[in-house]
């Protein structure tokens, strides 16, 4: 369970690095980019991982949720996804 507060802490950390941004027509959005490599230094707690076909615990754990919904929004907008790198595993599969 502490996995789970620990993921609602890692959201709020990686939301405030893209809360306000504004894509221009032209311009790249890239999650990676502006959320930048989770470490504790930045306050980012062990959280649950999808890693070399398993889940484990992680620091920053758990903000694969916001770069999933953003990647769900952008594909029903008029936007364009250039690249995404999917998780080693899918624990949901779509079939």
């Amino acid at each position: 369970m502490q996995l789970q507060y620990n993921k609602v802490k890692n959201l709020a950390i990686a939301i405030k690095r893209i809360d306000g941004i504004l894509i221009k027509p032209g311009e790249t959005f890239s999650f990676c980019k502006l959320v930048g490599l989770t470490t504790k230094r930045k306050g980012y707690l062990p959280g649950m991982l999808l890693s070399g076909g398993e889940a484990k615990p992680g620091i920053g754990g758990g903000i694969c949720q916001i770069a999933n919904l953003i990647h769900w929004l952008v594909i029903h907008s008029p936007l364009i996804v250039t690249k995404r790198y999917h998780h080693s595993f899918d624990p949901f599969p779509d079939a």
